[in-house]
């Protein structure tokens, strides 16, 4: 096994990233996910990509638009650099990826290269502080997050799974933002979160939202089957 094989995959990771714009809501780090591609500019962003390494720079849009085309300028600092790890054509001429997404970053300048956006990246590190206070907030955290799920059918046995397996504060957190139904400004405040702590604080308060529009829910429901 060569050197660069035994290197940890974050000393891998480029300066410069191609970006692809993300609609929707934002991606966070430590995923394995399927992304469909159908804009042929975008198409082309992830061939590049391919071509130099495989990595992905993703960035949440501040604002949708029907054009789908965007600048820099409408694009988050913040988001995931992602491993593209394979790739599948669609016959309609778009493409599905499936990736890792790795970590975080910022955008420190952008690059004039044609159609696509090309920026220059500082890779952003978690930082956790009060070693002790943050093993509480983390146990609390898995501790409401499973009541939240217990009955639910909205999370399958494979998230939960997956969540007591998470053995990283931060990486939890992420974990159960990115699949509780919480706005995309919102999310995106969690993803520029770097304090762990904190990131926990803030993924708290969706989940007892989360808790409290399931207890009305349930009272509705138990009206409704006595009149029924």
């Amino acid at each position: 096994m060569s050197e660069q094989e035994l290197m940890p995959i974050e000393q891998l990771l480029p300066n410069n990233l191609f970006i692809l714009p993300v609609t929707g809501n934002p991606v966070f780090p430590g995923l394995f996910t399927p992304l469909m591609i159908t804009d042929n500019q975008d198409v082309e962003i992830v061939n590049q990509a391919i071509k130099h390494g495989g990595f992905l720079g993703l960035l949440l849009v501040k604002e949708e638009n029907e054009s789908e085309e965007y600048s820099h300028e409408n694009l988050y600092t913040v988001g995931t650099v992602a491993k593209i790890v394979k790739k599948i054509k669609l016959p309609d001429g778009g493409i599905s990826i499936f990736i890792s997404t790795l970590k975080r970053f910022e955008t420190k300048q952008y690059y004039p290269s044609g159609p696509y956006l090309v920026a220059e990246v500082q890779y952003l590190e978690d930082i956790e502080d009060e070693p002790e206070e943050l093993r509480a907030w983390t146990r609390l955290l898995l501790s409401e997050m499973k009541m939240l799920t217990k009955n639910n059918q909205i999370f399958s046995e494979e998230m939960r799974l997956n969540m007591v397996n998470i053995d990283h504060p931060g990486k939890l957190a992420d974990f159960i933002a990115s699949i509780l139904n919480v706005e995309r400004k919102q999310q995106q405040d969690i993803l520029e979160t770097l304090v762990v702590r904190r990131r926990i604080e803030k993924v708290l308060v969706f989940i007892k939202n989360e808790q409290n529009i399931a207890q009305v829910q349930a009272k509705i429901q138990a009206r409704v089957n006595q009149k029924i």
